[in-house]
């Protein structure tokens, strides 16, 4: 029988060597499409408070979920999944739906993120996860947090037999002011 063929160890240490450097999100840069669109730097200071922000809840960061946090955690948003994918595009241009789907669930699940359904239309997606109340524009789709005291919940209705509290979320929905009515005489 034939001795087995030496491993060439420099190429495993070269590809081990790649994926470590895939996995540890130190310098940042993606590459250029070819729709000739720019490359987008992520600012490696914000990328390291975006990844300590994953790592805490218990997340592993990766490039796709970093993209989709830079887009999310710097300043309060609410935001459908598709603005969240357009915007994380600029990041990461090859970035999928499916993809931005997936890391919104489970930014939901982990507790970065709250889902706010509304009116059957598409998930708003708010990056304050505070207890806190929202304004609804039913004419733009805008979203708004209300702060302070704008709202106070007196009672709640008896639950049943093993049912707990877990939130009470309140939207309150507008609408633009529509013009008077001009009489005609």
């Amino acid at each position: 029988m034939p001795p087995a063929p030496a491993l060439d160890l420099a190429q495993g240490d070269r590809r081990r060597d790649r994926l470590q450097s895939f996995h540890r999100l130190d310098c940042v840069q993606f590459s250029t499409p070819s729709n000739g669109r720019r490359k987008t730097r992520m600012d490696l200071a914000r990328s390291a408070s975006i990844q300590k922000k994953l790592r805490d809840a218990g997340i592993l960061p990766t490039l796709q979920r970093v993209a989709v946090g830079t887009v999310l955690f710097p300043q309060p948003v609410h935001m459908t999944a598709e603005q969240v994918l357009r915007a994380a595009r600029e990041l990461q241009p090859g970035l999928s739906r499916a993809t931005v789907y997936a890391v919104l669930q489970l930014f939901v699940r982990q507790g970065l993120l709250k889902a706010l359904p509304i009116d059957g239309a598409a998930t708003v997606y708010d990056s304050t996860v505070a207890p806190h109340h929202h304004v609804y524009n039913v004419d733009t789709g805008d979203v708004a947090d209300l702060s302070g005291p704008a709202i106070q919940v007196l009672g709640l209705p008896e639950l049943g037999d093993g049912l707990e509290l877990s939130a009470v979320d309140v939207i309150v929905r507008v609408r633009n002011r529509r013009p008077a009515a001009v009489a005609t005489a």
